[in-house]
């Protein structure tokens, strides 16, 4: 052979052996190597399209279309969070993450445009749930841009907060739970089923048990979920715009055009769903009538679903059912929610005690005595469950699977749900030990953002709690909140107010509300719920009068009911609404209600400046604080004793009402006297509440 034709095949033989790509980060079977912190910039524009180029599934504006794309992988340590940031980036991007190996990944995430969008609509994730093992991250532009993709992760190990627990039988594997389930925030189980469906809060879906009818195999394709139920051979998911896509036996697949979904069961093979204007839509199989809804069945509250019955709470706290169900009690009220269990119904009233009616064979009908504060209940075959305010289980009746066998130290659970013979919960951490679920306590003990209860980044080290009072140290300054609504008007039935506090500074010992009204207030039914969040309703306001101003009431609520009416924008809602028999026609002078409020909160402080709170300071004894006001002595002198006095002469007067009046509805901190995120009827109280000469230092 000649001397050059062999160098040529020589070539050749090497071109066709070495790899597809010439760059590390090409291809999943190639990444280049994540690290927690800043990773080195990479110019997409040298890689090349991989295959598969992931579809939207959510972000709505990934727009792969033959994409250039760069992979990282990333070894999680253990089950954690993890945050993803492509800010720093200098094109549109477009971020997918996986879990898995190479040829088998899961898809757990993706973005496009959560990054400021003056900056390029680069994506980031935040608080991401992941497993322990590979995270493979793929970065590709939107519409195929490229340029220099600039990586920044951040990783936090998850404390173990017993995500599932399930006892029972275990004839289908349904009391086997998945090695890790991650942080669940709902698990629904069919009554006559033997496989069980849980929905995590990073919204995927997970099954397992009897998988005869494919209903364990999540369709690829489910997101934004809400809610999910199962029935015998079915599993069915709604989603956050009221839709449900169901999947297995095709009982349970719904109705065409069905929408406006709030809640969703199912029985053996037959679903129903509640929807948001009081109505109760039913479908699948029919054999007993469990699928025929009772005509003029309006104001549902809450619905549950059995083998071959159907059953409705109505707002009134009254209960319908249909189908074969069980012979209800005359008179039953109060009633607020409710399990069809298999041939019996247990149920929780309005003051946390429990009834229960039908089938007692097994004694799933004996409701244990003195049982009370009971949040939640599930039936099964032959057995009960019920929730408690604590955390805690009661359970009841049949345990022939040892359905009832729950470890005591296993507690506080969050959720509890019962099928065939076994009982499945969600537990969560109390990790201050103060009787409230840490999930219940985020994101107000949740200084540093990231998804766990402070109480357990001080025992991981990723927070400080310098003084021990349970807050991290970033939220540490005690301020005192002082707001007020104003009068809110018209009031009455269809009428009702929302006082909603933007900015809300969390509370950290009781809050004082108070809330009076003028208008149609006359007797024990006309009166006004208050609500705040999950914890707190209460009924208030009683006159002897149509029209009639009813003094100032007085309520205390705690730290945790006050917190947990705090939205994830941050804005606190109180709504006010009245009872259906406060007429506001009966007012014709005007009516109005208004409230307000009285607490310490929690800021950052560091008054000096250098870069070392002021609490963890004082804890050290690193500075002196004679009064025990939090405040180091060297920085009494900063605190403005005349915090009215906004021109500096020595004066809360005119000139200052001038300058609020000129401020107000914007938040600029200098004239936003209470701290609240906005300069308006509150701040305006409190300098004329100052008005005359500053007090002498």
């Amino acid at each position: 052979m000649r001397p050059a034709l062999a160098a040529v095949i020589s070539s050749l033989a090497a071109l066709l052996a070495a790899p597809s790509h010439a760059v590390t980060g090409d291809e999943c079977s190639d990444p280049l190597i994540a690290v927690v912190g800043a990773n080195p910039a990479v110019d997409t524009g040298t890689m090349t399209p991989s295959a598969d180029p992931p579809a939207n599934l959510g972000c709505i504006f990934l727009s792969w279309n033959g994409s250039k794309d760069a992979w990282w992988r990333f070894a999680a340590p253990a089950s954690g969070k993890m945050s993803i940031s492509l800010c720093g980036s200098n094109f549109d991007t477009s971020l997918v993450v996986y879990q898995g190996n190479c040829g088998s990944l899961t898809r757990i995430a993706c973005d496009d445009d959560s990054c400021n969008p003056s900056a390029g609509y680069q994506s980031k994730i935040d608080n991401l749930s992941v497993q322990a093992g590979y995270v493979y991250i793929r970065v590709g532009g939107y519409n195929a841009a490229t340029g220099s993709a600039v990586l920044d992760l951040s990783f936090t190990i998850a404390p173990d907060l017993g995500a599932a627990a399930v006892r029972g039988v275990n004839d289908f594997g349904q009391a086997a739970v998945p090695t890790y389930l991650g942080y669940i925030k709902s698990l629904d189980i069919a009554a006559t089923g033997y496989h069980c469906v849980a929905l995590r809060d990073d919204g995927t879906v997970w099954a397992w048990g009897n998988n005869l009818e494919a209903q364990c195999v999540v369709p690829s394709t489910l997101n934004s979920v809400v809610a999910v139920a199962a029935s015998s051979f079915s599993s069915m998911a709604l989603r956050s715009d009221g839709t449900i896509v169901s999947w297995g036996n095709s009982w349970t697949n719904p109705p065409a055009g069905l929408t406006g979904v709030v809640q969703i069961d199912a029985g053996r093979a037959h679903a129903i769903a509640r929807k948001s204007d009081g109505t109760v839509q039913c479908w699948g199989w029919n054999s007993a009538g469990q699928s025929t809804v009772p005509a003029g069945l309006t104001g549902c509250a809450f619905v549950s679903a059995a083998e071959e019955y159907s059953l409705a709470l109505r707002g009134d706290g009254t209960a319908v059912s249909w189908g074969a169900a069980p012979t209800q009690p005359a008179g039953l009220t109060g009633l607020t929610k409710a399990a069809a269990g298999a041939s019996h119904v247990v149920a929780v009233k309005s003051d946390g005690t429990v009834v229960c009616w039908g089938l007692n064979g097994t004694g799933q009908c004996s409701v244990p005595p003195g049982l009370t504060g009971v949040v939640a209940v599930a039936a099964g075959t032959g057995h009960s469950v019920a929730l408690k305010s604590d955390g805690s289980l009661v359970q009841w009746g049949s345990n022939g699977g040892t359905q009832r066998d729950f470890a005591p130290g296993a507690a506080p659970y969050t959720v509890v749900a019962a099928g065939f013979e076994f009982t499945a919960t969600v537990s969560r951490g109390d990790c201050d030990a103060n009787g409230t679920i840490d999930g219940a306590e985020v994101p107000w003990h949740d200084c540093n953002g990231n998804g766990f209860h402070d109480c357990w980044d001080f025992q991981l080290g990723n927070g400080e709690d310098c003084n021990g009072n349970g807050l991290g140290d970033e939220c540490e300054k005690q301020i005192t909140v002082s707001v007020a609504s104003g009068e809110l008007s018209p009031i009455g039935f269809g009428s009702p107010k929302t006082y909603a506090i933007l900015n809300a500074v969390p509370a950290v010992e009781p809050v004082r509300l108070r809330v009076r009204a003028k208008g149609d207030f006359s007797g024990a039914l006309e009166s006004v719920r208050l609500t705040c969040g999950t914890m707190f309703a209460r009924e208030v306001l009683a006159g002897s009068a149509d029209c009639v101003t009813l003094p100032w009431t007085v309520i205390t609520l705690t730290a945790d009911e006050f917190n947990d009416g705090i939205g994830a924008d941050g804005t606190w809602r109180l709504d006010m609404t009245p009872s259906s028999a406060v007429n506001p026609a009966l007012c014709p002078g005007g009516s109005w209600i208004e409230a307000d409020l009285l607490y310490a909160g929690a800021r950052p402080a560091d008054c000096d400046a250098n870069g070392v709170l002021d609490s963890c300071q004082i804890a050290a004894g690193q500075v002196p604080d004679v009064n025990g006001n939090g405040v180091p002595d060297s920085c009494e002198s900063l605190i403005d004793s005349c915090p009215t006095d906004l021109n500096n002469d020595g004066q809360t007067g005119a000139a200052d009402l001038a300058l609020i009046l000129g401020a107000w509805g914007g938040t600029s901190p200098e004239y936003d006297l209470n701290a609240d995120g906005l300069i308006g009827a509150a701040d305006l109280a409190l300098l004329l509440g100052a008005w005359g000469a500053c007090p002498s230092n």
